[in-house]
């Protein structure tokens, strides 16, 4: 599950707060395609031709028993950034996993798909999922990429509003 930190004076953590829906989205853009330009080919992030996923859920402080293991996982993956292993901001603050509660998928025109958790476990790509279609590889990349979601800054309270 994704886990970030969130500095008390983060606007983001009064949102949290105050309402622990949240989303996390993430766009076929990002992804590294072939030749070393985007998985989209290089059209707008927002075309439609260029797929995305936003998790919606709550935002869940962890326990205590639970930082040591966050704090090691923030090291591991980024270490430029040891005071996020060494207990956050000088300004304190809390660290949180995402619990998925559903999936919208955009993966072109037509509209979006909702998933519900098992659903999106359950899937299996077809051939032509596996062919060289710009969504190949968007499933198993989207992980990685929440491991990169570190801030929300800006976002959660506007991203609950579903």
């Amino acid at each position: 599950a994704p886990m970030f930190y969130l500095p008390f004076p983060d606007p983001s953590f009064a949102d949290v707060a105050a309402d622990a829906r949240a989303a996390l989205s993430f766009s076929e853009a990002a992804l590294p395609g072939e030749g070393g330009g985007s998985a989209c080919g290089g059209v707008d992030p927002e075309d439609p031709t260029c797929a995305r996923i936003s998790l919606r859920g709550r935002a869940r402080q962890l326990a205590e028993e639970e930082v040591s293991a966050a704090r090691r996982a923030f090291n591991a993956t980024h270490p430029a950034a040891p005071w996020l292993a060494e207990g956050g901001a000088h300004t304190g603050g809390a660290y949180f996993t995402f619990e998925v509660e559903e999936l919208v998928f955009f993966r072109s025109y037509g509209g979006a798909e909702n998933l519900t958790v098992q659903e999106y476990l359950a899937w299996t790509p077809s051939e032509k999922d596996r062919g060289d279609e710009p969504m190949a590889g968007l499933e198993a990349e989207a992980g990685a990429a929440g491991l990169e979601a570190t801030s929300l800054r800006g976002g959660v309270k506007a991203e609950a509003e579903w």
